[in-house]
């Protein structure tokens, strides 16, 4: 089974819903409806398998689910706190056994790094069980710059949001994030053992 992003337009209006698309078999994949359906998260846009069967979702709320033993229907292990922020990409390192997981808040067309631009996230992991929730324990942001100190005084035209990243192979309960940044090209990031996020 494939577990898609959400519709353009969807069941409940603009980029919600979640494809669920049976590849059985490949030559002949059918569209069974979405996975999310019983859900609650939606504008689910970064679907990730962290190990295999349980997918975590970069969507508002962010979402782990366990589609293990039935894939029609996963179940529901974890939220985020971001109920009304819908986040654009997330990774769990170490096939979801790392005390962090992190996520990108992506907003377009922002030429001014202010304010309610989108942020590079760390959440806390070292407790869902218990809690059945992840929470957010440091963000960071692109500022503006003068150019001359590598970065522009002016965003344009996507503007300073973070977009996709990935964390170094070494990276275990902290460690280095290549991340990319609209108009801010690769930024480099460094996770503390505390969760704390510096370039």
């Amino acid at each position: 089974y494939s577990y898609g992003t959400y519709d353009f337009a969807g069941p409940e209006g603009t980029s919600t819903g979640a494809t669920l698309v049976d590849l059985r078999d490949p030559t002949k994949p059918k569209e069974l409806g979405h996975w999310n359906a019983k859900l609650k998260a939606d504008k689910i846009h970064d679907v990730t398998e962290v190990a295999p069967g349980l997918v975590l979702s970069a969507s508002a709320p962010l979402m782990f689910v366990d589609a293990r033993k039935n894939p029609l229907r996963p179940n529901a292990l974890a939220y985020g706190t971001n109920v009304e922020k819908r986040e654009h990409s997330v990774v769990w390192p170490n096939g979801g056994k790392d005390r962090f997981i992190m996520s990108s808040f992506e907003t377009n067309v922002t030429p001014r790094c202010e304010a309610g631009v989108g942020a590079f996230t760390v959440w806390d992991a070292s407790r869902w069980r218990q809690t059945e929730t992840f929470t957010v324990l440091d963000e960071w942001t692109i500022e503006n710059g003068t150019w001359t100190d590598g970065r522009p005084g002016l965003s344009a035209p996507l503007g300073c949001s973070p977009h996709w990243f990935e964390e170094h192979p070494g990276f275990r309960n902290g460690g280095i994030v290549a991340a990319g940044f609209y108009d801010h090209g690769t930024r480099f990031l460094e996770i503390s053992s505390k969760g704390k996020v510096s370039e």
